[in-house]
């Protein structure tokens, strides 16, 4: 792939931006956009207009994961706020179509968490993924222990959730457990009908997860999910995760329980 980046980085100085030599056709840019880095911000902000996120059988060949691969390139040339605009143009196209999110977000992963890569870091996964702060989290489905089957989009609409992504066989997990059990302003906020709070298993053990269930508090929502995987919607690298979403699953704050707890508090 050396030679075809050296193309395509190429591509930002010269009169016009066209198709690339193979593969997804990179946005022409017009001629009285002349400075580099505006050629660049031009393309990526424009480059995937014309890509069918519903053709699954673009992403099954080489063809989706080149065009991605090409995309970060390009953002590597491109100026800070014109590659956060185009990531976000991207990742508002993922949102829209579960199975091209997963796709691009386990290639994006194999990018740029690779040192080898020569994307490694451009920008963080999350970006793509949609799990920062100001971002609705991708809705997934969750399996509650009488079968029932919901949404993340359905529930506590009226409320903030508090999302635990946990693994009972997990240390941290269990110590994060008995301190939001214990925790007054989370009981409060539960009390009041403010907050829900919805624990999710992330493994695939489902007899291990039965097992365990009596042991969670009962003013928890706690369920299982395994569609799609949940490491392909949110980084659970780090286990506990923990998110704080409002009525309309908007992510609020993450991870860290005391400026959570600060939040709530206020």
């Amino acid at each position: 792939m050396g030679m075809r980046h050296l193309v395509i980085a190429i591509g930002c100085w010269m009169a016009t931006l066209s198709a690339v030599a193979q593969g997804y056709p990179v946005p022409q840019v017009p001629d009285s956009i002349t400075e580099p880095q505006a050629r660049c911000d031009y393309a990526t902000q424009r480059y995937w207009d014309h890509f069918d996120f519903s053709d699954t059988t673009l992403l099954r060949i080489d063809y989706g994961e080149q065009a991605l691969v090409d995309f970060l390139w390009l953002l590597k040339h491109g100026s800070d706020d014109g590659k956060n605009h185009a990531v976000r143009l991207f990742r508002n196209h993922l949102k829209e179509h579960t199975a091209a999110y997963r796709y691009f977000v386990g290639k994006a992963r194999n990018y740029l968490t690779n040192p080898d890569s020569p994307v490694y870091a451009l920008i963080p996964l999350e970006d793509i993924m949609g799990t920062r702060i100001g971002d609705v989290a991708t809705d997934f489905a969750y399996q509650t222990a009488d079968g029932q089957r919901h949404l993340l989009s359905e529930t506590a609409t009226d409320r903030m959730t508090l999302l635990l992504f946990y693994d009972p066989d997990c240390d941290n997990c269990r110590t994060m457990i008995a301190r939001l059990r214990n925790d007054a302003v989370i009981n409060k906020q539960l009390a009041k009908g403010r907050l829900s709070v919805l624990a999710v298993y992330t493994e695939e053990d489902r007899d291990r997860w039965r097992t365990t269930l009596s042991s969670m508090p009962t003013n928890w929502l706690v369920a299982t999910s395994s569609e799609p995987p949940l490491d392909d919607l949110f980084d659970l690298t780090v286990m506990p995760a923990l998110y704080l979403l409002d009525a309309h699953k908007t992510i609020i704050l993450k991870d860290n329980l005391t400026t959570i707890r600060q939040w709530l508090k206020d």
